[in-house]
């Protein structure tokens, strides 16, 4: 397994690094009326699985998204991309994939530098979680001050770590940053060549296997310190084929509701278990949570929010390429249509700018 130690600086060119992709000028296109197929672009598991927990992993399964599609000849693919963010970045670059699913903030840093992409719909928040080895003697993020933490680089595990830090009042230059691969996690941190990790619920197999324990959970702490994502479409699929991308939006908030019914928990459960994560751990994980608060597919205050600290930690640390307006880089307009067609406008919570319901 190849491992490398980066210090803050070397962080923050490793983001910039990872997005600077070509600049593209949108060009305007005729409508048509159906894509020959839809590429879905996701992160995979840390656990090497080709699949995804939360609403992907719902709407995949369930196959909502396709459903969308019955009366038509469109293919609906979904494509899991090893290298998270950067990679999904590097897809839609390519023109590999028509939509994505991922963090924030390396989407946002894709845009920035010239990716035609829009987020349309976001999907929630992701738990994260920093896990030790078992005879560690650390027993909270305050412990790992002038240790090593293995975490994915430019992805949003990587800015919750530094969220998570900076509310213990750890600076990033604190602490030694080793970027991993996902495989490479869990084998990382039971090896002793980094002192934790943080990522995702994969990590919790660890402890379930009496490997590791758990030191740090977003669920216990700020909302600031889960993993936020949203879900981005190409902009010129959206000029091209608007009534494809409101279906694709359609069959995600479908998904969305149905996950958050009280009678498919455990169903939930067990389609997230295809992740490499068992149904019990995934259970103990979300005991006493709410799924419909848990992964909510509002572009409200609390997403926004998001976005704009986003920016404003990218500028601070001269990731972006120019000014980037938050407002530039969402457009609600399949959601809001949706939500009326659907009968869902008052049925997640909206959230106030730090994560609280309204």
């Amino acid at each position: 397994m190849s491992l490398f130690t980066i210090n803050r600086r070397a962080a923050l060119l490793a983001f910039a690094a990872a997005v600077a992709l070509p600049m593209f000028a949108p060009g305007a296109a005729n409508a048509q009326e159906w894509p020959e197929v839809i590429r879905i672009g996701a992160v995979p598991s840390a656990s090497g699985k080709a699949f995804a927990t939360g609403l992907t992993g719902v709407a995949h399964v369930k196959e909502f998204v396709e459903a969308e599609f019955k009366d038509t000849p469109v293919k609906v693919e979904w494509v899991y991309l090893t290298g998270a963010g950067p990679a999904i970045n590097e897809a839609f670059a390519n023109k590999q994939v028509e939509f994505g699913q991922y963090g924030i903030l390396p989407s946002l840093l894709g845009h920035s530098r010239g990716l035609p992409t829009k987020a349309v719909l976001a999907y929630g928040g992701v738990s994260t979680f920093a896990v030790v080895p078992k005879d560690s003697p650390v027993q909270s993020l305050k412990d790992l001050k002038g240790k090593r933490i293995g975490t994915m680089l430019t992805t949003m595990m990587h800015w919750a770590l530094l969220e998570a830090l900076a509310q213990e009042g750890i600076a990033p230059d604190e602490v030694t940053i080793v970027g991993l691969q996902g495989l490479d996690l869990l084998p990382a941190v039971t090896s002793g060549q980094v002192d934790a990790v943080f990522s995702a619920s994969e990590l919790l197999t660890l402890e379930e296997q009496g490997l590791a324990k758990v030191v740090f959970s977003s669920r216990n702490g700020n909302p600031l310190t889960a993993g936020q994502g949203n879900y981005v479409a190409d902009k010129d699929f959206i000029e091209q084929y608007p009534e494809a991308t409101q279906r694709v939006v359609n069959g995600l908030l479908k998904a969305g509701y149905w996950l958050a019914q009280p009678e498919n928990r455990e169903e939930n459960f067990e389609i997230w278990a295809k992740s490499g994560v068992s149904p019990s751990i995934l259970a103990a994980e979300l005991d006493g949570v709410d799924l419909k608060s848990l992964i909510n597919p509002r572009l409200d205050e609390f997403y926004r929010g998001r976005v704009a600290a986003a920016v404003d930690f990218a500028q601070q640390e001269k990731l972006l390429r120019g000014d980037v307006n938050p407002e530039d880089f969402y457009d609600d307009r399949f959601y809001q249509k949706a939500i009326v067609e659907l009968g869902y406008e008052n049925f997640w919570p909206d959230r106030t700018a730090d994560g609280r319901v309204k």
